[in-house]
């Protein structure tokens, strides 16, 4: 049996990674950089739900998002398994997930989509568990582009158009819902991936944004030519036949009839 001095000693010598030794749903065991990360001076006896809602499966290693003392939401790459006495062993970082941030927005970055288009492919339509319980068996895609954004740059500087990028990258967060994934796919151009999302939900979502975007306007974005959007919106699921890049590149299509169109 593991003894508490040699789990101490095992823990003290990540200094980066978040490790917990949970017993019964509960915290028995952490590290300094657990509390650092998750924001609580004293973990033990805190209860798994607590900041960790999505109940891991052993084995498992997915990007997802835990819970801070504070009641922020941290997103994060987690691993989870069973030691020989039953213990669970979470392996907490969130370097991963920062370095696929975008600097300006503190949007996800594109290499997100990319490692999603990779599983699939990698899968070869036999998902894994975690796949499914990460992202469902119908994902919808958002490609939403600007459709004035040069027009902003060339007309009152680079500065005023980065303050207008995170003005949109803080609506769509805001029109979004919590399990949704907002990226800056590239320049003016972003993508909302909506996990366990059918036809009928994604379209709620695309009329939330556009209706942000309307009273974003109305209030006054600062700029008098004001914000417009196109955007294309495409749906998997695993019994559809296509791949996912196939329905990405759809999405991408209908955003740009719906740009020709204006």
């Amino acid at each position: 049996m593991t003894t508490k001095k040699e789990l101490e000693a095992r823990l003290a010598q990540y200094s980066d990674r978040a490790e917990l030794v949970v017993t019964e749903g509960k915290v028995v065991h952490y590290n300094p950089a657990a509390a650092r990360i998750l924001g609580y001076d004293n973990l033990n006896g805190l209860e798994l739900k607590a900041f960790y809602p999505n109940q891991p499966e052993p084995g498992e290693r997915i990007l997802t998002n835990v819970v801070k003392c504070d009641g922020s939401r941290l997103d994060v790459d987690v691993y989870s398994i069973k030691d020989p006495e039953g213990n669970l062993l979470l392996y907490i970082s969130d370097a991963p997930v920062k370095a696929t941030r975008d600097p300006l927005t503190g949007l996800l970055g594109r290499a997100i989509l990319e490692e999603l288009i990779t599983q699939d492919k990698a899968v070869k339509k036999r998902y894994s568990k975690h796949f499914l319980k990460q992202y469902g068996d119908k994902i919808g895609f958002l490609m939403i582009d600007m459709d004035n954004f040069r027009d902003i740059n060339n007309t009152y500087g680079h500065a005023k158009g980065d303050e207008v990028l995170r003005g949109v990258a803080k609506l769509l967060k805001n029109s979004t819902r919590e399990s949704d994934m907002v990226i800056r796919y590239g320049g003016d151009e972003f993508m909302v991936i909506m996990p366990f999302t059918e036809p009928e939900q994604g379209t709620i979502v695309l009329e939330r944004i556009k209706q942000k975007l309307m009273e974003w306007n109305a209030q006054g974005t600062g700029i008098p030519l004001g914000v417009s959007f196109s955007i294309g919106d495409s749906y998997w699921d695993t019994g559809n036949g296509r791949t996912l890049g196939q329905v990405v590149e759809e999405a991408d299509k209908k955003m740009y009839e719906a740009k020709k169109s204006r």
